[in-house]
């Protein structure tokens, strides 16, 4: 029962693929402004997409980067050796989340740089 939900839940993503040439052909209003992205110009659903990719990349590594801090501080400040194993482990589980966060660019930046630009959802509402 479960495999079937999944199976359909699968094959209707990959269904809405089919007509993702008509929605992105459409100029796109966003509710909401990124600060990256330039609204006085046409806003097409891949140029916000991509804005929106690089607000999240930057927001984790922000976060990453504070949760370090604050590690460190617990790391710092305990005074017993069972105390320090937090800020250890609080430092350690940012250091990964921030590796995985680059990784994941890095990757998609290697398949193709066109990826993290969406040039290929570009092309796709652009062609008849």
């Amino acid at each position: 029962m479960k495999i079937k939900r999944i199976i359909g839940a699968v094959i209707g993503f990959c269904l809405s693929f089919l007509f993702s040439g008509v929605a992105l052909a459409a100029e796109f209003v966003p509710i909401v402004p990124i600060p990256s992205l330039d609204l006085n110009n046409q806003t097409t659903l891949a140029q916000y997409i991509n804005a929106l990719f690089k607000l999240a990349i930057s927001i984790g590594a922000i976060l990453a980067v504070i949760s370090i801090i604050i590690g460190g501080f617990e790391y710092m400040t305990a005074e017993a050796v069972g105390a320090k194993k937090g800020g250890k482990d609080r430092v350690w589980s940012a250091v990964l989340g921030l590796v995985l966060l680059l990784l994941s660019w890095l990757i998609l930046y290697v398949i193709n740089p066109n990826i993290l630009s969406l040039d290929a959802l570009k092309q796709l509402g652009t062609q008849p």
